[in-house]
């Protein structure tokens, strides 16, 4: 009995996983009695205690993604493009991977004619899935961060996407960010300086962030440097502190 509960949770566990991930099951893939299910999601929802979810042999792993309104997809050539309010971008494909548009919804799946390896596939699936979904969100949301320069003397200012930085160096830091990325920064009375960078490339504006966040990474004695809103240090007490 206990044995069962741990595969039901563990089943349990894969159904939130992914619907968290937007990935579903094709076909019937598990039945509960003589009742059959297309997803393990729908499964374990109707699931009731006591009850064993079994696994069908002919279930297979598909990736699909839900296309926002103002958004359109575009797939020739390996190559996804997606455009939306926030701008436009592109991916190409490895043709190990088929997608298929049909209405307002992407589905990758696996070529199994293709010559790779299966595990090469398979990473390639959740990997290609990952970057169009970023896409689609960037295009349709946008992505923002903001970061937080903790410091005496810290200061920041733009001109247009030239970034000043004085980051208690003896010489101030410039960087020029790339047009795709949208900055403002913010210096207000007894309030620390923030840059707010925006964009509809997420790993661009990584990439960013954490470029401006080497010039002076957080250290952990007094928690000064450039930290992203909202992050905490976490801090040691030092020599002096130790050794009483």
């Amino acid at each position: 009995m206990k044995m069962k509960n741990m595969i039901k949770s563990l089943i349990a566990a894969i159904g939130v996983a992914l619907m968290m991930t937007g990935s579903v099951f094709a076909a019937d893939v598990a039945k509960i009695g003589d009742t059959n299910y297309e997803t393990l999601a729908d499964a374990v929802a109707a699931a009731k205690a006591g009850d064993e979810i079994v696994l069908l042999d002919n279930a297979t792993v598909e990736g699909t993604l839900a296309i926002p309104a103002g958004v359109t997809i575009n797939y020739s050539d390996n190559v996804v493009s997606v455009k939306g309010p926030k701008g436009e971008m592109s991916q190409a494909i490895n043709p190990s991977i088929l997608v298929k548009i049909s209405g307002t919804e992407v589905t990758f799946e696996i070529d199994e004619a293709a010559d790779i390896d299966a595990k090469q596939k398979h990473a390639y699936h959740g990997l290609y899935r990952s970057l169009v979904n970023n896409m689609v969100v960037g295009v349709s949301e946008g992505y923002k961060k903001t970061l937080e320069l903790v410091g005496v003397g810290f200061r920041v200012s733009n001109q247009g996407n030239l970034i000043e930085l004085s980051l208690g160096f003896t010489h101030s830091i410039f960087i020029q960010l790339p047009s795709e990325i949208k900055v403002e920064t913010k210096s207000e009375r007894n309030q620390n300086p923030l840059i707010i960078l925006e964009s509809c490339d997420k790993q661009l504006l990584g990439q960013v962030c954490a470029k401006i966040r080497s010039f002076r990474k957080p250290e952990p004695y007094k928690g000064k440097g450039v930290l992203f809103a909202g992050e905490v240090v976490r801090r040691k007490s030092g020599k002096s502190a130790g050794a009483k």
